[in-house]
Formats: C-alpha cells, structure tokens, sequence
C-alpha cells in the first residue's frame, strides 16, 4: 500500500519494465483540490484502496 500510494503521489524514477503510463496523481489533485493536503491524501487513499480491490478479485 505505501509503494502504491508513492507511485500516485509521485510516479516511479526507474520502470522495472514497459512504460510509466500510471499517471502521476499527487500534482493533479493538488491542482484540482486547491492544494489542501487533507483532501489530496484522502484521495489517493482512496485511489489505494480501489487499486487493491482490483488485485483481490
């Protein structure tokens, strides 16, 4: 989860492989959340959570 929310936050430096196509989220919901970080990390928990559901099915 923390290595999830770091990729959306920030993306990766190094891709093990393929492209980085995975967007970058933390610049974007800063934009669009008026840079209020509350709201910022309740998203990406959000988006976290979402892609983990994905893995369990």
């Amino acid at each position: 989860m923390d290595y999830v929310n770091s990729v959306l936050r920030n993306g990766i430096k190094a891709p093990a492989h393929g492209s980085s196509e995975m967007p970058v989220w933390g610049p974007l919901l800063r934009t669009v959340s008026g840079g209020d970080e509350a709201i910022v990390e309740m998203r990406i928990r959000n988006l976290v959570r979402y892609v983990e559901s994905l893995q369990a099915k």
